[in-house]
């Protein structure tokens, strides 16, 4: 899965897996938001053509760059590219569907009696972080990263699926074949 990563000047990070459209800009609407003024309300968007990421400008002034180089149509994105919107940087990343799978998971795998309600709150909400758009405010000395729920369901995402319906139909299968002897 192709996903978008932003790191904060604390060394922070966000992810945002690319599954549909992605929207970049100063506008609430705006899937991924950024507060700097030299970003156009819906500055450009990421959206997959045939499962291949693609990055165009939405006619912002300042324009978006990929590895440095103004973008003037539609360009299919990479892994290791650099996207740059405003003062912003994005590097573009490609995660396998079991990093995926275990990144949402990894909360369901602990034992919920070892810890209280309040932390496993803020766990799950930990654990759905990456996939959350967010607001970045850039009125104070250190940029938040602040989670924002997104107003779409994402589409696409149909190969995650299937290695979690292979790996439910392995573990069945383990199940039966040890019970059965």
């Amino acid at each position: 899965m192709i996903r978008l990563v932003i790191r904060d000047v604390e060394g922070g990070e966000a992810s945002f897996p690319v599954t549909g459209e992605v929207v970049i800009g100063r506008s609430r609407e705006c899937q991924i938001r950024f507060e700097d003024p030299s970003v156009s309300r819906r500055h450009a968007r990421v959206f997959l053509d045939y499962g291949e990421a693609v990055i165009e400008d939405l006619g912002s002034p300042n324009g978006t760059l990929v590895n440095r180089q103004r973008v003037a149509s539609p360009l299919r994105l990479k892994t290791g590219d650099s996207i740059q919107i405003g003062t912003e940087k994005i590097r573009v990343i490609e995660t396998s569907p079991l990093e995926d799978f275990a990144a949402s998971t990894e909360v369901h795998m602990r034992a919920p009696e070892s810890r209280s309600i309040e932390a496993s709150d803020q766990e799950r909400k930990t654990a759905r972080d990456d996939t959350l758009p967010f607001d970045r405010k850039l009125d104070s000395a250190a940029p938040a990263l602040t989670p924002t729920p997104s107003a779409t369901a994402a589409p696409g995402g149909n190969l995650k699926w299937i290695v979690v319906g292979g790996a439910a139909i392995l573990l069945v299968v383990i199940a039966w074949l040890v019970l059965t002897q």
